[in-house]
């Protein structure tokens, strides 16, 4: 079972991505909290395989989530973010956090990238992975490349 913990200053969307997860089988959310400056002093490090952050809290739970990932290395983040700007989200993932989901995204897409850093590995929903692919290459983000 994947345990989640989901990091967002709104109650409303705590409630609303809970009640989202709580539907698939296999993750189980086992805290949410709108205080960053609390989650690694109230969440059970060991309980925990995936923080989802939302973006706007990014900023402020940045130690919090650093001092969780020094006593479970193994943890992963994923941000739910506003933007799918390819620099905001370069600049974000090199701050250390292993996955970025856009709230443009689909359920499906969530799903798959807490399933993904659980495993142990990294996410990138496919419209940022693919903005940021074309401006590696210099190339417009519109452009059909065949």
């Amino acid at each position: 079972m994947i345990q989640v913990l989901i990091l967002d200053r709104q109650a409303l969307a705590r409630d609303a991505l809970g009640s989202l997860l709580s539907d698939a089988r296999d993750l189980c959310v086992t805290d949410d909290t709108q205080d960053a400056g609390q989650i690694a002093e109230t969440a059970d490090p060991h309980a925990v395989d995936v923080v989802v952050v939302d973006q706007s809290t990014l900023a402020e739970a940045s130690g919090a989530i650093a001092q969780l990932k020094r006593s479970r290395p193994a943890l992963r983040t994923l941000v739910l973010a506003n933007s799918a700007d390819p620099e905001v989200a370069m600049a974000i993932l090199r701050t250390g956090i292993d996955g970025y989901v856009t709230k443009n995204d689909d359920r499906l897409t969530l799903l798959t990238a807490i399933r993904r850093l659980a495993s142990g590995g990294r996410y990138v929903c496919p419209v940022v992975g693919w903005r940021i692919a074309m401006s590696v290459l210099h190339v417009d983000a519109e452009t059909v490349i065949h």
